[in-house]
């Protein structure tokens, strides 16, 4: 008797990767801001520069560790990331992508990064301004309602 076929389990809906915010991405930005205050602090007080590279590396693995998380988010749940697009607020954290990405290639001077950057720069800047037609637009049309 053969045994059965297992189907591969479908992504549960309650999967936490569904709900993971672009916003995350801010955190880089904060550890690449705290790892160039370590290493002028460093340079200033003729301390060796190791607090300074470690926060460094740091910061660069963890933006790589989230943009592997948020690409995997965008492959498996499309629906998800387009609202975050479409929600305004959570819109106004999709440049901290390539920010954080400015940051990591001006610290670590690894070319992945600068040819993340001007990617994500010229992609989101489209995104961005096709958004804020759209929001015009709408507001124009008494879709979205502005107080006066």
């Amino acid at each position: 008797m053969a045994a059965p076929i297992r189907k591969k389990p479908a992504m549960p809906e309650h999967s936490r990767l569904r709900y993971f915010p672009i916003s995350f991405f801010a955190t880089t930005m904060g550890l690449s801001g705290l790892a160039i205050a370590v290493l002028r602090a460093e340079k200033i007080l003729g301390l060796p520069a190791c607090a300074g590279q470690i926060l460094t590396w740091f910061s660069a693995g963890m933006f790589l560790l989230l943009a592997i998380v948020y690409a995997s988010k965008l492959l498996r749940f499309r629906e998800e990331v387009a609202k975050e697009l479409s929600y305004l607020m959570k819109l106004s954290f999709f440049p901290a992508l390539s920010i954080a990405s400015m940051l990591m290639y001006s610290k670590t001077g690894i070319p992945f990064f600068q040819g993340v950057s001007w990617l994500l720069l010229a992609i989101l800047a489209a995104i961005i301004a096709v958004l804020a037609v759209r929001t015009l637009q709408a507001v124009m049309r008494g879709e979205i309602c502005v107080e006066e």
